[in-house]
């Protein structure tokens, strides 16, 4: 058995980053039993059952913040007591804007924590390069860049990325932030302008209603943008909680968004995706995957027009500037088998 910290609490990439990173793990060791316990929560009370397990693993995703210990994963009251590794894989740093990442610091039990980690695993891997090199500095040496567990979906490795032109479904990601509302609504236009006979769903990640994760005026905002994409003929769909509502993606031609677990679970597929990055995550793992000429930051203006653009040109030659994606991400995947391979 091997204990998973999951951070899955409402957002469908968070639950499609603990599901593939189950099957990470259960692929590269033969495990099929696993403890899951949401990181969110203190595990003082279950730090037997944790300890009778191979080890941990903490599921990919933004947990590298200025209060990593004890915010984001608060673990253990007294680390010592875990007697088992601790093995981060494809986590990431929490939002964060490019220009602070140079005077970004972790807390002083944050750093004291990631160091306990990282002195008793052999090697972690970080979701992409600015989490890396933030790392080092950080004088953590033994972390490697293996991606984000996203980017494995096992049955289609081997395969090559899609060259289908004749655009049918379309997946459309609206922004996490309401700030991007107003510009998400001129990419829909665009959206549709480009392919007007295709269908085109909206998909809400972290949903559409209100509950304990989602203040009323949160979910208001959505329902309202959610009726702006229904005046150019493109429905929306509640997203969150269970990776059933998304499994049409796989039966999709393309997806255009500002989702980053959309984007890289599409690339996993081999279907073609263009991302309007919001924050630091987006633009690295735009920069993982080697996608930085047909993703753009999402704070340009002039965002929506140019991305289209990008789509429509990359239409015209069947996607050329998706020709060297699987191979980047199935190289990641080694790198990934030797952070995993230490808990056999």
């Amino acid at each position: 058995m091997i204990t998973l910290l999951t951070g899955a609490k409402k957002n469908i990439g968070d639950y499609l980053i603990t599901e593939r990173s189950r099957q990470v793990v259960s692929k590269i060791t033969g495990e099929t039993d696993f403890l899951l316990i949401e990181r969110w929560k203190p595990f003082d009370s279950r730090i037997d059952e944790v300890n009778s397990t191979k080890g941990i693993v903490i599921c990919g995703g933004p947990a590298y913040a200025r209060d990593f210990y004890p915010g984001i994963l608060p673990l253990v009251k007294d680390l010592s007591k875990i007697k088992v590794p601790v093995v981060p894989i494809g986590l990431g740093l929490q939002s964060l804007r490019p220009d602070k990442a140079a005077s970004f610091e972790f807390s002083k039990e944050s750093l004291e924590a990631i160091n306990y980690i990282h002195e008793r695993c052999s090697l972690s891997g970080v979701r992409d390069s600015l989490t890396l090199d933030i790392l080092k500095r950080s004088r953590v040496e033994n972390a490697i860049l293996t991606g984000c567990p996203v980017m494995y979906d096992f049955p289609s490795f081997g395969k090559p990325f899609s060259r289908n032109t004749d655009i049918r479904k379309i997946v459309f990601t609206p922004p996490a932030g309401k700030r991007l509302h107003r510009q998400s609504m001129r990419l829909a236009k665009l959206l549709r302008r480009s392919f007007p006979k295709a269908e085109i769903t909206a998909s809400f990640h972290r949903g559409l209603a209100s509950d304990e994760h989602t203040p009323r005026g949160e979910a208001l905002r959505s329902k309202l943008l959610a009726a702006v994409f229904r005046m150019y003929n493109i429905r929306s769909i509640d997203a969150a909680y269970d990776l059933a509502r998304i499994a049409f993606y796989r039966e999709s031609d393309l997806h255009v968004g500002y989702r980053v677990h959309a984007h890289v679970m599409f690339n996993s597929m081999r279907i073609p995706s263009f991302l309007l990055q919001e924050d630091n995550r987006g633009m690295g793992l735009s920069a993982t995957l080697g996608l930085e000429k047909t993703d753009l930051p999402a704070a340009d203006k002039s965002a929506p027009d140019n991305l289209m653009k990008i789509v429509e040109s990359e239409v015209q030659s069947a996607f050329k500037g998706f020709d060297a994606v699987a191979g980047k991400i199935e190289k990641l995947y080694r790198e990934m088998e030797r952070v995993v391979s230490q808990l056999k």
